[in-house]
């Protein structure tokens, strides 16, 4: 793998020169100093690896500030793990999100990325449970979520697909999971566990059932998809809205996911955040949610932010739309806020 630091270090430089001159032209060129203007501000350079045979896109907003890297087979010119490549990339300026766990299977790198998948009880369609749960590297369901998974298999036709969805663990208070939905995942040898705390919800104790498996396993921490948490009681919905607020600056990252939705917490600080307009959109937003005010700007929006306040006293960033032509949406915060997207029916089909 080519340095892609020294390559975006290359490019930040050369864009800050006076005088810089850009290359237009989507054909990619050889050469850490060819250039090409993407958009005003913007520039991308093409970068041949020494010892691979791999084109490296690197895309930096002036001055010096990371805003997209993509890697291309040098031949067919295909995507090659581009999470993992931004994660590479990811700096204390600039943190880079994509979200891999809703593209199709036939584009989804299992061993790039590791979640777990926590349901709650909240309907969801059967495709994106099949999107999410062919993510996760560990499946749990919060008490009532056992019942949701258990019904969400059934099949007109008589097919019975629950004994491809058995989840790990199923942890709760239990004063919603059925009897029936009980005996089943019993039968398939899943632990049911009854916790009487009064002081931490279903969905809390599931995440601790998750630190637990990490530790007794010695596995590296897992990134946390919760299937549901965006609908149903407003009571419940906002304990999901506290609780990934509060979890913000550990070290796992948290998503919730439900079939109209997918949305997570963004800290204070710089974001670029990887856009498949097939899976997302048109709509998006930034939500002001656990903070007094915070300070906003954007690029790759319709309706772009520049150093704007946003409260629930002023502006809420809420219908924005993405840019078709734009593949990165760049957002800079002074507070943590509530970044969601809009997920399309058609792109979990």
């Amino acid at each position: 793998m080519p340095d892609l630091v020294r390559v975006a270090a290359t490019l930040s430089a050369t864009a800050d020169a006076p005088g810089a001159m850009s290359r237009t032209g989507s054909t990619p060129v050889s050469g850490p100093s060819s250039l090409s203007l993407r958009r005003a501000g913007v520039w991308t350079m093409w970068y041949k690896g020494e010892k691979s045979e791999a084109w490296i896109a690197a895309t930096a907003r002036v001055p010096k500030r990371i805003a997209h890297v993509r890697v291309c087979d040098a031949f067919t010119r295909r995507p090659i793990s581009p999470d993992r490549i931004c994660s590479t990339m990811s700096t204390s300026e600039s943190v880079c999100w994509t979200i891999p766990f809703l593209e199709p299977p036939s584009t989804y790198h299992a061993h790039d990325r590791k979640y777990a998948l926590i349901i709650l009880n909240q309907p969801f369609s059967r495709a994106l449970l099949s999107r999410l749960w062919t993510a996760g590297a560990w499946r749990c369901c919060a008490d009532g979520g056992a019942n949701r998974l258990h019904d969400a298999l059934g099949s007109s036709s008589g097919q019975d697909a629950r004994a491809m969805y058995i989840p790990n663990l199923i942890k709760g208070d239990l004063d919603s999971l059925r009897s029936d939905v009980r005996e089943y995942y019993a039968s398939q040898n899943v632990p049911v566990v009854q916790d009487n705390d009064q002081y931490s919800t279903d969905l809390m104790k599931c995440i601790h059932a998750l630190e637990e498996h990490e530790t007794a396993t010695g596995s590296n921490t897992l990134e946390l998809i919760i299937l549901g948490g965006l609908s149903g009681r407003l009571d419940q919905t906002v304990h999901t809205l506290s609780l990934l607020h509060k979890l913000r600056k550990g070290k796992r990252r948290i998503y919730v996911a439900s079939d109209d939705n997918v949305a997570w917490v963004l800290g204070e600080g710089e974001h670029s955040i990887e856009i498949n307009h097939a899976v997302f959109g048109p709509t998006c937003g930034l939500l002001p949610v656990g903070i007094d005010a915070t300070v906003l700007s954007t690029t790759g929006l319709r309706w772009n932010l520049a150093d704007t306040h946003s409260s629930f006293d002023t502006v809420v960033s809420t219908s924005n739309h993405f840019v078709p032509e734009e593949r990165t949406v760049w957002i800079k915060t002074t507070k943590p806020v509530w970044w969601t997207m809009e997920v399309r029916a058609e792109g979990l089909l």
